[in-house]
C-alpha cells in the first residue's frame, strides 16, 4: 500500500521534470536574447558611426566655413584700409607704399595658416609682398593668379596655386584668394590675394577624424582634389563617376557607400565656395567593431547556459525537496483532498484550498468581533492609507457602513486646558470623558450626516462627516450650529472646554487626509484666532509665513525689569501682543517662540541678579508649561504681566542696593577715564541699554557719566600740572583728549582759568 501513496507515484518525474523545464526556458531565453542583442548592437554601432561621422563632418565644415570667413575678413579689412585705397590713385607716393608693406605684413603675422600676402596695384603693375619684396608684373608664372583674376568679372576667386617656396625655402602646396579692389566701386585698380598654406586646411578638415583610417579631402565643382594630408590614398578622388555624383546631388550633405563597396562616404557642401569635404569610412573598421561585438555576446551566452545549468539543477532541487515535504505532511490537515488527484499540482492545490477557506473563514470571524476595526478604517482614511476608490468601497462594504465615496469633511475636536486636567485625573478618567465626547458627538451630528469617528491623541477627537451633497454654504451652516452645540453639551455635562476647526469639504472620500491636515494646521492657529470654532477656508489666507522677533521691545522689557518698573514693563507687553494681533500674519510657532524668548529673557535677567525663580514664583511653578495651558495671546498678555509684576514686587523687596550698576561704571571709568572711552563702550561693559544707563548714574550720583569722567580728568590734570614738567598738550594725551583745545576747554569750564594760569598760581 505505500507504493501507491501520491509522494511514492511522482517522485522519480518531478526532479526530471522540473529539471527540463528549467533548463530549456533558460537555453532558449538566452539564445533568443543573445540574437537580438547583437542585431540591436550592431544596429546601435552602425547608426552610431553614421551619427558620428556625420558630427564630425558638421564640425569640420563648420571650423572650415569659420576660418574661410576669416579669410574673406582679412582682405576686406585690407580693401578698406586707407593707404591701399589712396595708393590705388596714387602710386608714386613712398609713403602710403611702405604703409600697405606695414599692414600686409602685420596681418600675415597675426594670422598663422596664411603664407604670405601680396597686392597688385593695376596702374604701375607693381606687386607688394609680405615677405619684403615690391616686384614688378611682367605676367610671370608665379603671379598667374593676376590673369586669371583678370579675365574674371567675379570680385572674389578662390584659386589653387601650385607650388610656391616659402621663407624657409621649402615647396608647398598653397590655395590663393583673391578680392577685387577697390572695394564698393566697378574700378578694377589692383588685386589683394592671400596664399594659403594647403597644410593648414588639410589639418583642419582631418581634426575630427573618428578613426585613424578615416580619410578626409576637399574637391571643388571641377572634382580636382584641393587639399589632402596624403593625396596617394585617396582611391575615390580618381572614380569620376563617384565623384560625378556627389557634386551633381542637389542636397548639401548626405552619405552613400563606394562601388567597390569599401567604405561609408559621407559629404557636405559649404555655403562660402563650391568646395566639398568628403569623408570615407572604411567598412573594415566597421567590420572590426562587429566581429568583437559577435565575439562578446557569444562567450556571454556559453557563460550565461553554464550558469543556467547549474541554476536549473539548484531550483529543481530547491521546488523538489520542499513539494515532497508537503505531500508528507498533508495528513497533518484536518481534511484531506482526494486521493485520485491527478498530480502533485491538483494534490496540493486541494490541500492549499482547505487551509484558505479555514484561514478566510477564521479571520472574518476575528475581524466582525473586532469593534476597533471602524475606528482603524477612518485612522487609515484620514492618514492617506487608500490610494484605491475600489480597495475603499471593499472596506466600506465588508464593515456595512452607510457611506457614500464622496463629498467629506473632516472636524477636529480638541480639548482645551488639557495638561491641566490631566494633572488631576489619570488615563482612564480621561479615557472615559473622551469615551463620553465621542457618545455626544454621535447623538448631535448622527441626525444630520452619516460619521466615523477616531482618537487621533490624548488630547483630540477627529470626525469624519459625510455631507453627501453639493450644497457647500448650507453644509457650512449646519457644521457651525452642530459644532456650537457639541461645544455647550460636552461644557454642560463633562465641564470641559473643547475649540472645534473644520477642514474643507472635499468631492472624493481618497482626499479625506487633505481636510484633516487643514482641521489640523488651523487648530494650531487658536491662540491667534482666538475662536472656538475655525473653519479653514475662512483663516488660511490670513496665514503666512512671516517672521517677527521684537528683540528692542524685549531689551526693554528687561531693562525696566532691572529697575523694577512694572507699569513700563506691561505697557511693552502691551506693544508685543499689538504687533502680533495687527501688524503680523505669523506662524503659531513664531508666536510661541517669542514669548519663550521673553520668559528666557525674564529667567536670565533673575540669575544675572542672582535671584531664584522658584523664590519668586514658587517651588512647584512650572512657567512654561504655564504658557503652553494660556488659551489665546490676551491671555499670555495678561498672564505675562502679572509674572512681572511680581519679579518687580520681589526685586523692590529683596534688592535695595540699586546702586549696582553704578558702582561697577564708576570702577570703569577710574580704570579707563585716561583713555578714549565712549558711552556705547560703558553700557556694553555693564551690559545696560545706554540711555538707561545714563539715567540711572544720573539718579544716584546726581551727575552725568560725562561729567563724573571730565571730573576725574581734571583732578588728574591739576596733579600733573603741579607735579610735573610736561607740556600741556603732553597732558591732554595722557588724559585721553585727542586734542589739546578740548583739554583746555574742559579745564577752563571746570576750574574758571587756563592750565598754564592753573599751573602759575599752584607753583
Amino acid at each position: 500500500m505505500a507504493n501507491n501513496h501520491p509522494i511514492h507515484l511522482i517522485k522519480q518525474r518531478t526532479f526530471i521534470l522540473y529539471f527540463l523545464s528549467f533548463l530549456l526556458s533558460i537555453v532558449f531565453s538566452v539564445i533568443i536574447l543573445g540574437i537580438v542583442s547583437y542585431q540591436l548592437t550592431v544596429g546601435s554601432l552602425e547608426h552610431e558611426i553614421i551619427k558620428s561621422s556625420s558630427n564630425a563632418l558638421q564640425q569640420t565644415n563648420a571650423t572650415l566655413v569659420s576660418t574661410l570667413n576669416e579669410i574673406n575678413d582679412v582682405t576686406f579689412q585690407i580693401g578698406l584700409n586707407g593707404s591701399v585705397s589712396n595708393y590705388l590713385y596714387n602710386t608714386d607716393n613712398r609713403f602710403l607704399l611702405n604703409a600697405i608693406h606695414d599692414t600686409i605684413k602685420s596681418y600675415k603675422q597675426s594670422h598663422d595658416y596664411i603664407e604670405s600676402i601680396e597686392l597688385y596695384a593695376k596702374p604701375n603693375k607693381h606687386i607688394i609682398s609680405s615677405m619684403g619684396a615690391t616686384q614688378l608684373f611682367n605676367n610671370q608664372i608665379s603671379y598667374q593668379w593676376i590673369g586669371k583674376m583678370e579675365n574674371s568679372k567675379a570680385q572674389t576667386k578662390w584659386l589653387l596655386s601650385g607650388q610656391h617656396i616659402n621663407s624657409e625655402y621649402k615647396k608647398i602646396n598653397i590655395i590663393s584668394f583673391i578680392r577685387k579692389l577697390p572695394i564698393g566701386y566697378n574700378l578694377r585698380l589692383g588685386y589683394i590675394t592671400l596664399h594659403i598654406d594647403e597644410q593648414s586646411i588639410s589639418s583642419i578638415i582631418n581634426t575630427f577624424n573618428i578613426h585613424e583610417d578615416a580619410r578626409t579631402y576637399m574637391i571643388d565643382s571641377t572634382k580636382s582634389i584641393i587639399s589632402s594630408l596624403d593625396k596617394s590614398l585617396i582611391k575615390q578622388a580618381n572614380d569620376q563617376v563617384f565623384i560625378e555624383r556627389i557634386v551633381n546631388n542637389t542636397k548639401m550633405e548626405g552619405q552613400l557607400t563606394t562601388p567597390n563597396g569599401e567604405s561609408l562616404v559621407f559629404y557636405i557642401k559649404n555655403n562660402v565656395n563650391d568646395w566639398i569635404i568628403i569623408s570615407e569610412v572604411p567598412y573594415t573598421y566597421i567590420t572590426y567593431k562587429t566581429n568583437k561585438i559577435l565575439f562578446t555576446t557569444l562567450t556571454l551566452c556559453l557563460g550565461i547556459i553554464i550558469l543556467g545549468i547549474i541554476a536549473a539543477y539548484y531550483l529543481s532541487i530547491r521546488l523538489y525537496k520542499p513539494i515532497i515535504k508537503l505531500m508528507a505532511k498533508a495528513h497533518v490537515v484536518d481534511a484531506e483532498p482526494q486521493e485520485n488527484s491527478k498530480n502533485e499540482f491538483s494534490y496540493l492545490s486541494g490541500v492549499f484550498d482547505h487551509i484558505t477557506i479555514h484561514n478566510k473563514n477564521l479571520k472574518k470571524d476575528i475581524f466582525l468581533s473586532a469593534p476597533a476595526l471602524k475606528e482603524k478604517f477612518a485612522y487609515d482614511l484620514i492618514h492617506h492609507k487608500y490610494t484605491s476608490l475600489a480597495d475603499v468601497k471593499e472596506q466600506i462594504t465588508f464593515l456595512k457602513l452607510q457611506l457614500s465615496l464622496h463629498d467629506y469633511v473632516v472636524l477636529l475636536i480638541e480639548i482645551d486646558n488639557f495638561d491641566a486636567i490631566f494633572e488631576h485625573n489619570n488615563i482612564e478618567d480621561i479615557n472615559l470623558h473622551k469615551f463620553a465626547m465621542d457618545n455626544i458627538i454621535h447623538e448631535i451630528f448622527i441626525k444630520n450626516y452619516t460619521i466615523l469617528t477616531v482618537d487621533v491623541d490624548m488630547k483630540r477627537l477627529c470626525l469624519i462627516v459625510n455631507v453627501n451633497t453639493n450644497e457647500h454654504l448650507l453644509h457650512c451652516e449646519n457644521l457651525y450650529n452642530l459644532s456650537k452645540e457639541l461645544i455647550q453639551v460636552i461644557l454642560s455635562i463633562l465641564k470641559i472646554e473643547v475649540t472645534v476647526s473644520i477642514g474643507n469639504i472635499y468631492d472624493s472620500i481618497l482626499q479625506l487626509d487633505m481636510s484633516y491636515r487643514e482641521a489640523h494646521d488651523i487648530m494650531n492657529y487658536k491662540i491667534v484666532l482666538s475662536k472656538n470654532i475655525m473653519f479653514y477656508e475662512h483663516y488660511n489666507n490670513d496665514v503666512r509665513m512671516n517672521y517677527h522677533y521684537p528683540i528692542h521691545t524685549i531689551s526693554h522689557i528687561i531693562n525696566n525689569l532691572k529697575t523694577g518698573d512694572a507699569n513700563k514693563i506691561a505697557r511693552y507687553l502691551d506693544k508685543i501682543t499689538d504687533d502680533i494681533k495687527k501688524n503680523y500674519n505669523l506662524t503659531y510657532e513664531n508666536i510661541y517662540r517669542i514669548f519663550n524668548q521673553v520668559i528666557d529673557s525674564l529667567i536670565l535677567t533673575l540669575q544675572e541678579l542672582q535671584i531664584p525663580l522658584d523664590k519668586v514664583l514658587g517651588e512647584n511653578y512650572f512657567i512654561y508649561k504655564e504658557l503652553s495651558n494660556q488659551k489665546s495671546i490676551d491671555s499670555i498678555n495678561d498672564w505675562l504681566k502679572e509674572i512681572f509684576s511680581k519679579c518687580c514686587h520681589f526685586i523692590h523687596a529683596n534688592n535695595p542696593d540699586s546702586n549696582h550698576y553704578v558702582e561697577k561704571i564708576r570702577s570703569y571709568i577710574n580704570n579707563n577715564y585716561k583713555k578714549d572711552i565712549f558711552i556705547d563702550i560703558i553700557a556694553d561693559y555693564v551690559n545696560l541699554n545706554a540711555t538707561y544707563m545714563c539715567r540711572i548714574f544720573k539718579q544716584e550720583t546726581g551727575k552725568t557719566v560725562l561729567e563724573y569722567i571730565t571730573e576725574k580728568r581734571m583732578e588728574e590734570g591739576k596733579t600733573l600740572l603741579i607735579n610735573t614738567d610736561l607740556t600741556i598738550g603732553d597732558i591732554a594725551g595722557k588724559l585721553g583728549y585727542n586734542n589739546v583745545h578740548s583739554f583746555m576747554r574742559h579745564f577752563k569750564s571746570a576750574e574758571g582759568i587756563t592750565p598754564g594760569n592753573y599751573r602759575k598760581m599752584a607753583r
